[in-house]
């Protein structure tokens, strides 16, 4: 099974950074390998690697391994022999045949020079006699398998006992679990709500129709024109006649003329029409109310002023060994291994042990003091958020209620003083229109009546004519037969011419007579129907421009209710942003708590299972550690 499945089923965790994970598994090679040796210097040869064979000095540079043993060739090809390990300084006697350090093929020795390079004495040479190779402690972990820098795909250890990889890989879960708990401890997922841009409420009235103006009926005044009677022509009826012996009949008789009396035309008046305008002019519905009567209810542009609390930045210190006693006292076992001292190694190790769980101490004290600062705090800012947003989206929808209510209200009574004012000017026009109709009715009547009398006066003054000029003929008549009944024959002839010019007199009379009435008649008729149609055409011009008015009316209140429709809508999405919003938010903070919880029972796993595994990983350490022997007490 590969290193990274190995680490991730130990820890539960995923490695998501592969490259993190081969380095863990790489330190952890080099730790277990200097622990172990630490505790059991004897198992060295576990780890032992071998360098290829040089055939020269200064060739090979171990950059400061642990060297097991150097050999050299004896002169004999794979006749090795074991160098034994000098002081630089003695890097010339070692050559010098009469010196008691000298070294030889049989007898060879090694040095460590600058950079770790290794010298043996005699020096190396070419020909595959004299060559030497080093055995020391692998520090390049690889695989096995294909001699590869170790990874986290690689499933085996190379130059490293195979019991002892089980340790490598707690070592990489320890790591893990330290970088998962030291980075980004926690990491919110969850978005705060956005806080809804609400759009201004507002309401424009449209403008008000202008009411239109008062009528102008125009009536042209009727004169009443006098009928001429007219008069019949005066009638000589000849002059003094002879009769028979020379007697005169009579003298020259006149008959006067007859006066006939005109017919009177009544005086009717003509209907007048009253103009109307409205009793109480149009106001528009923003000049209607006053906005400073209610200024403290105009909730105005809402904003959502509470911020969110930042997501928590504190991390929890890197656990590491570095720089503390831990550390000081391996190194000091390391020097007391290197001396062959195992009594103090012992101590060495003990005292490290001490310090590797006072740094375990404190890391756990951080752990707390970050959860109290850190997870509480931010869960407090969050709750304290919430609490904040809900009381202002409650102030507003409180302001928000209170303005509509008393826009409510000012736009009924508004609503109702127009339609009040708009129905009585209504009531008004229609009542001026019923009386001037009637009255008009009246006077259309009387017209009418007016002519039929003048028809009636005109026939009395034509039969009244007739019979003054009857009266008169008789008289005539009388006077003719009293003057003269000699001059009969004669006085008849001149009657009936007299007969004759008193009716052509009275025809043309008669027909002069008629012809003035009727002329008056039709001059009265003419006048009368053109008022008539003038009158009408101006009520119905009048009437059009009342319903034009009407309708303009109705779209204005359209208009009008359209707006507030509009405006209640735009408070209606408004309150639907805010209660969407707050819903949002109890689900952010639900969402948040549930994730601060979530990460919190992470982060004490984490701690409990990195505490296991450190504990674990260290025991296998103080387990392989020699005993120490109980020391007898000396006897006086």
């Amino acid at each position: 099974m590969a290193f990274i499945d190995q680490v991730q089923d130990l820890t539960s965790l995923t490695a998501s950074d592969t490259d993190e994970l081969s380095q863990f598994l790489k330190d952890g090679v080099i730790d277990v390998t200097n622990r172990w040796l630490l505790v059991r210097p004897q198992d060295i040869d576990l780890f032992i690697r071998v360098s290829g064979e040089q055939t020269a000095n200064d060739s090979l540079a171990l950059n400061g391994v642990k060297i097991i043993n150097v050999v050299r060739e004896d002169g004999t090809n794979n006749q090795w022999r074991n160098c034994r390990k000098i002081s630089p300084a003695l890097q010339y006697d070692v050559t010098d045949v009469d010196s008691l350090n000298y070294a030889s093929k049989i007898n060879p020795a090694y040095t460590l020079l600058h950079n770790g390079k290794v010298n043996v004495f005699p020096s190396a040479a070419v020909g595959g006699a004299n060559s030497f190779k080093v055995y020391y402690v692998n520090n390049e972990p690889t695989d096995l398998t294909n001699n590869a820098a170790l990874i986290h795909s690689h499933s085996d250890i190379q130059y490293f006992p195979a019991d002892k990889v089980y340790l490598v890989v707690m070592y990489a879960g320890i790591r893990l679990l330290n970088a998962t708990m030291s980075s980004n401890v926690i990491s919110l997922t969850s978005v705060p709500p956005d806080v809804p841009s609400l759009a201004t409420v507002s309401f424009t009235a449209p403008t008000a129709p202008t009411t239109p103006s008062d009528p102008s009926f125009s009536v042209t005044t009727i004169t009443e024109d006098t009928v001429s009677a007219g008069s019949v022509a005066s009638v000589t009826v000849g002059t003094g006649t002879t009769m028979g012996t020379g007697t005169t009949v009579g003298t020259s008789t006149t008959v006067g003329t007859v006066a006939l009396s005109g017919p009177t035309i009544h005086d009717n008046t003509v209907p007048s029409y009253t103009d109307l305008s409205i009793a109480v002019g149009r106001v528009a519905f923003n000049d209607y109310w006053t906005l400073a009567d209610f200024g403290d209810s105009d909730p105005e542009d809402t904003v959502v002023t509470a911020v969110p609390p930042d997501s928590i930045v504190d991390t929890i210190t890197d656990f590491t060994l570095s720089g503390t006693d831990f550390a000081d006292a391996m190194t000091n076992a390391e020097t007391y291994f290197d001396n062959e001292d195992s009594e103090m190694v012992s101590a060495a190790i003990q005292r490290a042990q001490v310090a590797l769980q006072q740094s375990l101490n404190t890391f756990n004290t951080d752990m707390q003091k970050f959860q109290a600062s850190g997870t509480g705090k931010f869960s407090a800012d969050v709750a304290a958020y919430q609490a904040e947003v809900s009381a202002q989206v409650q102030e507003y929808g409180q302001k928000l209620q209170r303005y509509q209510a008393e826009l409510g209200i000012v736009h009924q009574a508004w609503a109702k003083t127009e339609s009040d004012n708009l129905q009585l000017f209504q009531i008004e026009i229609q009542n001026e229109l019923n009386n001037f109709n009637e009255a008009n009715t009246v006077y259309q009547a009387a017209l009418k009546e007016e002519a039929q009398n003048l028809q009636v006066a005109a026939g009395r003054v034509q039969q009244q004519a007739q019979i003054e000029i009857q009266e008169i003929l008789k008289q005539a008549d009388i006077e003719l037969t009293e003057a003269s009944k000699q001059a009969d024959i004669e006085l008849q002839e001149v009657l009936k011419q007299a007969d004759v010019d008193m009716a052509d007199a009275q025809k043309e009379a008669d027909l002069n007579l008629q012809a003035s009435i009727q002329n008056t008649a039709n001059d009265l008729k003419a006048k009368i129907e053109n008022n008539a149609k003038t009158l009408e055409k101006d009520i119905q011009e009048y009437a059009q421009e009342l319903t034009l008015f009407g309708g303009e009316v109705q779209k204005y209140q359209s208009e009008i209710q359209s707006g507030i429709q509009t405006m209640q809508g735009t408070v209606a999405n408004n309150q639907a942003l805010l209660t969407k919003f707050q819903a949002e938010t109890v689900e952010y903070q639900a969402e948040v708590a549930a994730e601060t919880q979530e990460q919190s029972v992470k982060m004490q796993q984490y701690q409990l299972l990195y505490t296991q595994l450190k504990a674990e990983y260290d025991q296998a350490f103080m387990i392989a550690a020699p005993k120490q022997q109980p020391q007898q007490q000396v006897r006086a």
